[in-house]
C-alpha cells in the first residue's frame, strides 16, 4: 500500500509499504514463524523473508497478496524442492528450503510493486495439491516490511 504524508515545510512525502502478514496457527503448540517481524528498506534493495515451518512438514507455500487483489501462490515446495513456481518471477525472486532449516524467500531488488501481504504456510501433506489458503492450518504470525523513498537523488541516477 502507498501512503502519502503531508509534512509542514517539506511538501508531500511518500511512504511505500510492503505489509507482510502471516496469520497465527490457532490453539496448537506447533506453529509456523517468520523473522524478522518488521523491516524498513529503500527500493532497489535485497530483502530476505525467513519462514520456519513446523518440524516434519513436507510442504511449504509462499503466497503474495497485493492490496486490492486476491492471494496468489508464488511458489510451492515439497521435501525441500520447488514443485510449482508458475507465478514465481525467477529474475526478481529466489527461494531456498534446505533440509531441516527455514525457507528463505529473497526479493532480489525491491520495487514498488512488491508492496503486498506475503504469507508462508507449511503442510504435512505429501501429495502435490494446490490447497486454498483458508484450509492451511499452519500459518505464521504477522510480518511487516516497509519500503521508503530514496533520500539521496544521486542513488536514483548514478553517474
Amino acid at each position: 500500500m502507498i501512503h502519502a504524508w503531508l509534512v509542514p515545510h517539506m511538501g508531500i512525502k511518500f511512504l511505500h509499504c510492503i505489509s507482510i502478514f502471516l496469520l497465527g496457527a490457532g490453539l496448537t503448540d506447533a506453529e509456523v514463524t517468520q523473522t524478522p517481524k518488521q523491516l524498513v528498506t529503500e527500493i532497489r534493495q535485497q530483502v530476505n523473508l525467513t519462514c520456519h515451518p513446523i518440524s516434519g512438514h513436507t510442504g511449504l507455500y509462499w503466497y503474495q497478496q497485493v492490496t486490492g487483489n486476491g492471494i496468489e501462490l508464488l511458489v510451492y515446495l515439497q521435501n525441500n524442492k520447488i514443485l510449482d513456481d508458475t507465478q514465481f518471477s525467477k529474475d526478481r525472486f529466489s527461494v531456498i528450503w534446505p533440509k531441516s532449516s527455514p525457507s528463505i524467500l529473497t526479493i532480489k531488488t525491491t520495487e514498488l510493486k512488491d508492496s503486498a501481504v506475503y504469507l508462508c504456510a507449511s503442510s504435512p501433506t505429501t501429495a502435490l495439491q494446490h490447497q486454498c489458503l483458508s484450509i492451511h492450518k499452519y500459518l505464521s504470525s504477522p510480518y511487516t516490511l516497509f519500503l521508503r523513498p530514496v533520500q539521496d537523488s544521486s542513488q536514483l541516477f548514478p553517474h
